[in-house]
Protein backbone atom coordinates (compact mmCIF):
# COMPACT_ATOMS: atom_id res chain seq x y z
CA UNK A 1 0.00 0.00 0.00
CA UNK A 2 1.26 3.47 -0.95
CA UNK A 3 -0.11 6.68 0.52
CA UNK A 4 -0.01 9.74 -1.76
CA UNK A 5 -1.14 13.31 -1.14
CA UNK A 6 -1.32 16.09 -3.72
CA UNK A 7 -1.87 18.81 -1.07
CA UNK A 8 -5.09 19.93 -2.80
CA UNK A 9 -7.42 16.97 -3.14
CA UNK A 10 -6.45 14.97 -0.06
CA UNK A 11 -4.89 11.61 0.61
CA UNK A 12 -4.97 8.70 -1.85
CA UNK A 13 -4.30 5.04 -1.03
CA UNK A 14 -2.87 2.81 -3.76
CA UNK A 15 -2.72 -0.97 -3.47
CA UNK A 16 0.34 -1.99 -5.54
CA UNK A 17 -0.88 -5.60 -5.61
CA UNK A 18 -3.55 -4.45 -8.07
CA UNK A 19 -1.20 -2.45 -10.32
CA UNK A 20 -1.61 -2.86 -14.07
CA UNK A 21 1.35 -3.03 -16.43
CA UNK A 22 3.54 -5.25 -18.57
CA UNK A 23 4.19 -8.62 -17.00
CA UNK A 24 7.85 -8.93 -16.07
CA UNK A 25 7.96 -12.48 -17.47
CA UNK A 26 7.17 -11.08 -20.92
CA UNK A 27 10.55 -9.34 -20.95
CA UNK A 28 13.02 -11.77 -19.46
CA UNK A 29 16.58 -11.10 -20.68
CA UNK A 30 18.14 -13.72 -22.88
CA UNK A 31 21.61 -14.63 -24.06
CA UNK A 32 20.36 -15.74 -27.48
CA UNK A 33 21.45 -12.40 -28.97
CA UNK A 34 24.15 -9.83 -28.20
CA UNK A 35 23.30 -6.17 -28.80
CA UNK A 36 25.74 -3.24 -28.99
CA UNK A 37 26.58 -0.36 -28.63
CA UNK A 38 24.61 0.50 -25.52
CA UNK A 39 23.88 3.34 -25.34
CA UNK A 40 23.32 3.68 -29.09
CA UNK A 41 22.83 6.78 -31.24
CA UNK A 42 21.68 5.81 -34.73
CA UNK A 43 22.19 2.06 -35.09
CA UNK A 44 22.26 -1.20 -33.14
CA UNK A 45 24.28 -4.28 -33.99
CA UNK A 46 22.65 -7.62 -33.20
CA UNK A 47 24.64 -10.86 -33.10
CA UNK A 48 22.90 -14.23 -33.10
CA UNK A 49 25.24 -15.53 -30.39
CA UNK A 50 23.94 -19.09 -29.93
CA UNK A 51 23.75 -19.93 -33.60
CA UNK A 52 20.13 -18.77 -33.90
CA UNK A 53 18.94 -18.77 -37.49
CA UNK A 54 15.82 -17.84 -39.37
CA UNK A 55 13.45 -14.96 -39.80
CA UNK A 56 12.85 -12.86 -36.68
CA UNK A 57 10.51 -9.99 -36.03
CA UNK A 58 12.55 -7.19 -34.43
CA UNK A 59 10.68 -4.55 -32.43
CA UNK A 60 11.79 -1.53 -30.42
CA UNK A 61 9.31 -0.70 -27.65
CA UNK A 62 9.37 2.59 -25.72
CA UNK A 63 8.63 3.15 -22.02
CA UNK A 64 4.90 3.53 -22.69
CA UNK A 65 4.69 0.13 -24.42
CA UNK A 66 4.39 1.64 -27.90
CA UNK A 67 6.23 -0.06 -30.76
CA UNK A 68 8.41 2.65 -32.36
CA UNK A 69 10.27 0.38 -34.80
CA UNK A 70 9.46 -2.97 -36.39
CA UNK A 71 11.25 -4.99 -39.07
CA UNK A 72 11.93 -8.58 -40.17
CA UNK A 73 15.54 -9.80 -40.10
CA UNK A 74 16.86 -13.09 -41.46
CA UNK A 75 19.57 -14.25 -39.01
CA UNK A 76 22.44 -16.51 -40.07
CA UNK A 77 24.52 -18.37 -37.47
CA UNK A 78 26.93 -16.04 -35.66
CA UNK A 79 26.20 -13.18 -38.07
CA UNK A 80 25.95 -9.49 -37.17
CA UNK A 81 22.89 -7.56 -38.36
CA UNK A 82 22.77 -3.77 -38.16
CA UNK A 83 19.49 -1.99 -37.51
CA UNK A 84 19.30 1.71 -38.41
CA UNK A 85 17.49 3.70 -35.72
CA UNK A 86 17.68 7.47 -35.92
CA UNK A 87 14.24 9.02 -35.38
CA UNK A 88 13.59 7.74 -31.86
CA UNK A 89 13.85 10.04 -28.85
CA UNK A 90 16.66 9.47 -26.33
CA UNK A 91 15.63 7.10 -23.55
CA UNK A 92 15.22 3.48 -22.45
CA UNK A 93 13.74 0.94 -24.87
CA UNK A 94 13.06 -2.80 -24.99
CA UNK A 95 14.40 -4.59 -28.07
CA UNK A 96 12.35 -7.73 -28.83
CA UNK A 97 13.44 -10.46 -31.25
CA UNK A 98 10.74 -13.09 -31.90
CA UNK A 99 10.45 -15.93 -34.42
CA UNK A 100 7.29 -17.46 -32.98
CA UNK A 101 9.26 -20.02 -30.98
CA UNK A 102 12.11 -18.03 -29.40
CA UNK A 103 11.40 -14.62 -27.87
CA UNK A 104 14.47 -12.70 -26.74
CA UNK A 105 14.50 -9.26 -25.13
CA UNK A 106 17.18 -6.73 -24.29
CA UNK A 107 17.03 -3.34 -22.64
CA UNK A 108 18.76 -0.69 -24.70
CA UNK A 109 19.43 2.99 -24.14
CA UNK A 110 19.35 5.63 -26.89
CA UNK A 111 21.58 8.63 -26.34
CA UNK A 112 21.55 11.96 -28.16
Amino acid sequence: IILVSDMQNGLFIFNVDQAVGIESEAFLPSSEFRVWPVPFQNQLNILASNGQTGNYSVELIDATGRTVFQDQIDFSPFSVNTVQLGNESPGMYILVMDNGIVRSTQRVLKSR
